[in-house]
């Protein structure tokens, strides 16, 4: 009798242990424990990129075909390009290669004014036909040139070292050497009326000289 109570015992001990094993859930003995599972990490990168909407690595700015928000390409911080097809200043005009060609040929002579008063004595009609050479030996003399129209650029190609004055019109472009014909010098201005205007030449030795009137038209 004492026999069957202790087998009942540990019967029922052995019964208690193995529910509590199976709640604490490390299994029955001898058994192997159950993988963990992870969850994915989450770095904060990925999380601020969620939030925000932005890729890694992404600057924020919309880009279409390579132009971002500012609206500029990069290539240019002022938002233009340079036109290639531009002349360079530097390399004269039409007007200047139009004079070296005149001032390299048959000049027509004529004699200067020394007397700002008597300078009509000596008139010269701009033309891209001829060029003068101005005679004298003053160091200053007068010429009076006759401008058809008002409001255009004129343009003075005189030997260099010689100074011209245009009385009663503007500059617009300092006197300067010009490219195309070393030995020259362009000066020109703009008129804002048709009518003769004096000249004051200043330097000594033959002056040659070119006046041509711009075309405003073209």
């Amino acid at each position: 009798m004492r026999q069957v109570v202790r087998l009942h015992c540990s019967l029922l001990l052995a019964s208690s242990l193995l529910v509590a094993c199976d709640e604490s859930g490390t299994g029955s003995a001898g058994g192997d424990p159950p993988a963990d599972t992870e969850a994915p990490a989450t770095s904060g990168m990925d999380v601020g990129a969620s939030s925000s909407g932005i890729a890694p690595g992404g600057s924020g700015a919309d880009t279409e075909d390579g132009v971002d928000s500012s609206g500029t390409t990069g290539d240019d911080e002022s938002g233009t390009d340079p036109d290639p097809t531009d002349p360079d200043p530097a390399m004269g005009d039409e007007y200047s290669e139009n004079a070296c060609t005149l001032l390299a040929g048959d000049l027509q002579p004529l004699q200067a004014a020394t007397l700002e008063a008597e300078a009509s004595q000596a008139l010269i009609i701009p033309s891209p036909e001829h060029a003068w050479r101005i005679e004298g030996n003053e160091p200053e003399r007068y010429v009076t040139v006759e401008i058809p129209e008002w409001e255009v650029p004129v343009r003075f190609f005189v030997t260099e070292g010689v100074g011209v004055e245009v009385l009663g019109a503007f500059p617009v472009a300092p006197q300067a050497p010009m490219e195309d014909c070393p030995g020259y010098t362009d000066q020109a201005v703009i008129v804002h009326m048709w009518g003769p205007y004096v000249v004051r030449l200043e330097g000594e030795g033959p002056i040659e000289l070119s006046v041509i009137v711009e075309d405003t038209e073209q």
